[in-house]
């Protein structure tokens, strides 16, 4: 593994049984679903991510404003800005983020949208654990092993995950979905 960016602290955290450099990882989550925002925030510090949780676009942008953080996920459909728009703010904003996006309404046109606007991964929902824990180690990977500079040119088709269902490795897991 290569060694983190100077100025990163990365300790690794086990996901899946692999030792990854994912913790101290700043995630935001954007969700107008409080549940689903309360569950993906609640899940991902329990894997040792640092989380901040926006049921917005507009606080999204508004707290990406305030802070850096390396990682945004987010639902598309929001009411305000849709998660495709708010990933292509965040990049305004900040150039270096790994972006993720879900939904429970995949289109052809969402996921061109998507990987335009920048994303790293576009996940369906109900979101299996296992599969988001794995991507966003893959956003992290990339981030770590990208020039300075480079992030957002790096994270282009870092992550090896098909689009649609969880892959058949992670299997179904019913009391992990969000």
């Amino acid at each position: 593994a290569k060694a983190p960016r100077p100025g990163r602290r990365w300790r690794p955290v086990q996901v899946d049984g692999l030792s990854r450099g994912i913790s101290a990882l700043s995630v935001l989550v954007v969700d107008d679903d409080t549940s689903t925002r309360r569950m993906l925030g609640l899940a991902l510090e329990r894997k040792g991510f640092e989380v901040r949780c926006a049921g917005s676009g507009e606080e999204a942008l508004g707290l990406l404003r305030e802070r850096a953080f390396d990682i945004l996920l987010s639902d598309i459909h929001m009411p305000d800005i849709d998660g495709i728009d708010l990933c292509r703010d965040a990049r305004g904003i900040r150039p270096g983020i790994g972006l993720v996006l879900v939904t429970g309404f995949q289109t052809e046109e969402s996921v061109l949208r998507a990987f335009r606007s920048g994303a790293a991964a576009y996940l369906r929902k109900p979101l299996e654990l296992p599969v988001l824990y794995r991507t966003l180690g893959q956003v992290a990977d990339a981030l770590r092993e990208a020039p300075p500079g480079q992030a957002a040119a790096h994270l282009h088709g870092a992550v090896d995950l098909k689009v649609g269902p969880a892959s058949e490795e992670a299997g179904p897991v019913e009391s992990t979905q969000v």
